[in-house]
């Protein structure tokens, strides 16, 4: 090679990759729509204020088409955004937004109004229902509304307390009951890229709102209920939180969630911890009689429980799942060993094994 040649090599740029090119006269042709649909939207609910604010409730949808912005939402289902109370709280017909703006937005924004001559409680059961039902460009439409409305009333909740109330038709035990529904409805938008995010993001105004967090004084149980009765107990030494017939202590210490999460971190670490130490090679005799012999194995972060001259070896990760069962039965302080013996450490302990096994989907 010549110098020459060297220099060119050497001075030579990667390819750059060309931007894909935009049709300039379809964007002009949705921002146009959006703009008209921005100012349909305000000319409506001109004069509407948010509930016991002084704010102009335009402001809502404007903030329902940021967050669809921020899911990727196609240009229709951003409209409809912005749209989406037109039907239910203005004199806007149908075929207004039929003609307007076509009819899937007309279709969009329809599915997400209720009918206000029914009670708050048909509407509120019959919407949950129907969230449940609904495609996944529907639930994102309900996603974003119901997460801009939580963000007000976290907001307004924090500044406020339960005197934040007394603006809703409907108490603060029916508005948890309905919010704690539209959540589990729209729980399948968590496993998306696009919608994840404002998925946990509602979850968390949920929680400021509707859930008190409290532990016990020895530190060791973790609590959390719901506004309308349904309570959850965190053990520490077990990752599951598991559903209890529980009402608050005066003894019991408040948490906010924030310090409650932060406590769940730390003790899903130690339970964790408490697995990795299990994994250590090791030899555990269980039991021995005149006709058979149990004992476990733990080699290379596999198990193999041995019955005379039969062997059932566990992959690693069903090693890891078996012990985490264990641990979650049994707590984090007992030793393994001990923990074994008292579960697998009699004449029926292949059987147990093997039941075991069965119940948490492996072998």
């Amino acid at each position: 090679m010549t110098h020459e040649e060297h220099n060119i090599q050497c001075n030579a740029q990667p390819p750059v990759e060309e931007m894909p090119a935009f049709d300039m006269e379809a964007v002009q042709r949705d921002n146009a729509r959006l703009n008209q649909a921005i100012i349909f939207a305000t000319e409506r609910h001109a004069g509407q204020l948010r509930k016991g604010t002084a704010l102009p409730y335009i402001l809502h949808p404007l903030e329902t088409l940021q967050i669809l912005s921020e899911m990727q939402a196609d240009m229709d289902l951003q409209i409809a955004g912005v749209l989406h109370d037109v039907l239910e709280d203005t004199n806007t017909t149908l075929e207004e937004l039929i003609t307007l703006f076509g009819e899937d937005v007309a279709s969009l924004v329809n599915h997400h109004s209720e009918d206000k001559s029914r009670s708050w409680a048909e509407r509120k059961t019959t919407a949950v229902l129907a969230v449940k039902q609904a495609d996944e460009r529907i639930k994102m439409l309900i996603l974003a509304d119901k997460l801009s409305n939580l963000r007000a009333i976290s907001r307004d909740y924090a500044a406020l307390g339960d005197a934040l109330w007394e603006r809703f038709n409907a108490p603060k035990e029916k508005q948890a009951w309905y919010y704690n529904g539209i959540l589990d409805a729209l729980s399948d938008l968590q496993q998306y890229t696009e919608t994840a995010q404002a998925y946990r993001e509602l979850t968390e105004h949920y929680k400021d709102a509707f859930v008190i967090y409290k532990i016990t004084p020895d530190y060791e149980k973790l609590y959390q209920a719901n506004t309308f009765g349904e309570a959850y107990c965190l053990t520490k030494g077990n990752p599951q939180w598991m559903p209890v017939n529980y009402r608050f202590r005066n003894n019991d210490i408040p948490l906010t969630r924030k310090e409650a999460e932060t406590l769940e971190d730390k003790w899903y670490d130690i339970f964790l911890n408490a697995v990795e130490a299990d994994l250590q090679d090791r030899t555990y005799p269980l039991f021995t009689s005149a006709s058979q012999q149990f004992s476990i194995v733990l080699e290379q972060y596999q198990l193999t429980f041995r019955s005379g001259q039969s062997r059932t070896t566990l992959n690693e990760d069903d090693t890891y799942a078996f012990l985490s069962q264990l641990r979650m039965m049994h707590g984090i302080h007992a030793p393994l060993g001990q923990i074994l013996l008292q579960t697998f450490g009699n004449e029926n302990g292949e059987t147990v094994f093997r039941m075991m096994c069965n119940q948490i989907g492996i072998i």
